[in-house]
């Protein structure tokens, strides 16, 4: 009895040790997205301003290019596709944005860039052109996201509400300063898309003749959004962009 005793102890000790052991941590699958690209990018034909959400890459892009100065003028929400790209698809054909190591590109991979037409090279940006968003708090009752698309955009369903917080951009492309790209992080799930901005008034420093965000393009990351019936100041040597009504600076 004395041995079977000591044979069924030395079978159950491994199982009371694998009860007791803490459990292993969770392997989380490898994010092939790349790097969060969020944030105002400069390269070598114009500014880009994107915002990732989830599988979505929201962007807008200005730029000039070639010797009788193409210009590109574009706005739109390209989809994850593996492996660090991004597709923008329309009619005329395919964007690729790639956002790996650091560097943002963009190709086109069909047709023509609807956006920029034929003969575009495509563009890249490296990480010394790039400015991150702003953070603001959200000021009114309630505020609907809507859509990234040609302007004027239609609402959405989504929508920020006071006290959230918002990362936001301002936008690039042309007939743009009434609008901000902005970024709410819930519990549950990240919305990006587009919230009205305000041009009443711009901030000290700016020529009140400036009328459009396309003028002050290369200001257009700033540390300040529009507050009622003034601009709360960003920190000292901060550009400024085009702010909205339902948002204010949160430093």
């Amino acid at each position: 009895m004395r041995v079977e005793r000591t044979s069924v102890l030395a079978v159950l000790a491994p199982l009371w040790l694998l009860l007791l052991a803490p459990p292993a941590a969770a392997v989380e699958p490898p994010d092939d997205r790349g790097f969060d690209p969020t944030g105002a990018w400069y390269g070598q034909h114009g500014p880009l301003v994107l915002m990732r959400a989830g599988d979505t890459l929201s962007f807008s892009y200005s730029a000039v290019f070639g010797a009788t100065a193409h210009i590109c003028d574009g706005i739109g929400v390209a989809g994850f596709a593996g492996d660090g790209r991004w597709e923008y698809r329309d009619e005329q054909g395919t964007v690729t944005f790639t956002t790996r190591d650091g560097k943002v590109t963009m190709q086109t991979t069909d047709g023509i860039a609807s956006f920029c037409g034929a003969y575009w090279p495509g563009d890249s940006f490296a990480a010394e052109g790039w400015k991150p968003a702003f953070d603001c708090v959200v000021t009114a009752e309630k505020a609907h996201f809507l859509v990234v698309g040609p302007l004027p955009p239609e609402p959405r369903k989504g929508y920020v509400v006071e006290g959230d917080r918002v990362e936001a951009l301002g936008l690039v492309n042309e007939s743009s300063p009434a609008w901000l790209l902005a970024r709410y992080v819930g519990r549950e799930r990240t919305t990006a898309g587009l919230l009205e901005a305000r041009r009443a008034r711009l901030p000290r420093g700016v020529a009140s003749g400036s009328g459009s965000l396309r003028e002050l393009r290369p200001s257009l990351v700033a540390r300040a959004c529009w507050v009622g019936r003034g601009w709360v100041g960003p920190p000292s040597g901060a550009g400024f962009a085009a702010g909205s009504a339902a948002l204010a600076w949160s430093g």
